[in-house]
């Protein structure tokens, strides 16, 4: 294992414009602006001429990897949500694309996963919350949802992350509140099962973290996961930072319990919150199957989901006042099964990436510190990586206002 020894930011010329999203593999980076694509090595040497996203028909709203960088997946406001599959090695796009809904999308996460051969989307697009799965080969459709199932008018669901773990993809999703004006943090899981169609076996879990059932008008400050297993969310709520932990093991537990209450023993309601009110019916005709292939034979088109009913109340983290009241970003990386924390904060307008270690899922070991020369918005890592990843904004500006270009750093941290 090494130690945490230098920053090495990209020249300024490198990615001109905001850098909007970031997609790290084991053997290289993906980095996006509106408008063009880049690749990278591990160590940020830029390979080729960036992709201009005129070749893929609109503004970039999403990247991701596999964890090998063999594909790259770039998905645009073209035709409404147009993701494309691209050769890691060159950034050639296919000459077929994936056009996964038309309308505009308000909100959009995209990742890979289901042993490095699919890639996941959430959308909220026209009052409809649709997840989607694709197969690398063609970039041909897996499995959908259906939209008739998903409506959920003026119930804006904003997808905030997703990963693949353990056989679940999971999303990550800010959801309005079903009274009052605070909004609430849920996970959501899917399983990786091609035999069960249209997605329906979702399980929804409201995430507690300020000391509170729920959140209360947070400000999302990052989401990321540990080894498949541990859950980190940090948010801002009434102006103090807060990092919450979560096992994954639970949140399955707990979902699985509410498939059986619900699913097999027919009782309580389906709790799913951008629907009205459904009880649970078990045998036939009412839901049945297994946990990875529920479906829903009643009328009226109820929803394919089953959600917890109580809120999960998160583990708190053992750390200090000054990462938590200047925090901008965190990162978890598990490296030889020792599971590390990553912490972007400012202090006295100084800018630190502080390393922890992460013991018994709950206490933190300081073990290094480096500086940026601006703030981190975003600290990424994938499995397999030997770095971790900073992103940080900056402006050169000439004498001349119409020459003043806006550019974004991209940074690396050696383990």
């Amino acid at each position: 294992m090494k130690k945490v020894l230098t920053l090495a930011p990209l020249t300024s010329s490198s990615v001109s414009g905001t850098v909007t999203h970031i997609a790290v593999s084991a053997n290289g980076v993906f980095v996006s602006t509106a408008t063009q694509v880049y690749r990278f090595s591990s160590t940020l040497q830029q390979l080729g001429d960036p992709l201009e996203s005129q070749a893929l028909g609109g503004t970039v709203n999403g990247i991701a990897s596999t964890s090998d960088g063999e594909w790259c997946i770039v998905c645009t406001d073209a035709g409404g949500i147009t993701c494309s599959v691209l050769n890691g090695s060159n950034l050639e796009a296919p000459a077929n694309r994936t056009v996964t809904n038309s309308g505009t999308a308000i909100s959009l996460v995209v990742f890979t996963g289901g042993d490095g051969n699919s890639f996941y989307t959430g959308s909220y697009v026209n009052q409809h919350i649709l997840y989607r799965q694709y197969g690398f080969a063609g970039s041909a459709l897996s499995r959908s949802t259906n939209a008739g199932d998903q409506q959920a008018s003026f119930f804006n669901r904003v997808f905030v992350s997703g990963f693949f773990a353990s056989g679940y993809a999971y999303y990550v999703v800010s959801d309005p509140p079903t009274s009052g004006a605070n909004r609430r943090l849920r996970i959501v899981r899917v399983c990786n099962d091609s035999a069960a169609n249209g997605f329906n076996n979702q399980y929804e879990l409201t995430l507690g973290c300020d000391g509170n059932a729920a959140f209360f008008s947070p400000t999302l400050i990052d989401v990321s996961v540990i080894n498949e297993e541990t859950l980190l969310i940090a948010i801002r709520a009434d102006s103090v930072d807060n990092i919450c932990s979560y096992s994954l093991s639970e949140i399955n537990s707990l979902m699985d319990a509410a498939y059986k209450s619900c699913v097999v023993d027919g009782t309580g309601n389906k709790n799913v919150f951008w629907q009205s009110s459904v009880t649970c019916l078990g045998g036939s005709p009412g839901l049945s199957g297994s946990i990875c292939s529920i479906s829903d034979s009643r009328s009226g088109a109820p929803a394919p989901a089953v959600g917890v009913s109580n809120p999960l109340t998160h583990t708190g983290l053992v750390t200090n006042t000054t990462i938590l009241n200047g925090l901008t970003a965190i990162v978890g990386v598990s490296i030889d099964d020792i599971d590390f924390i990553y912490f972007a904060f400012t202090l006295n307008s100084d800018n630190y990436i502080s390393k922890y270690q992460l013991v018994n899922s709950t206490s933190l070991t300081f073990v290094s510190e480096v500086t940026s020369t601006s703030p981190v918005t975003s600290l990424s890592w994938s499995q397999g990586s030997e770095y971790v990843y900073s992103i940080s904004g900056s402006n050169r500006t000439s004498s001349s206002p119409e020459d003043s270009i806006g550019t974004t750093s991209v940074a690396l941290s050696l383990f």
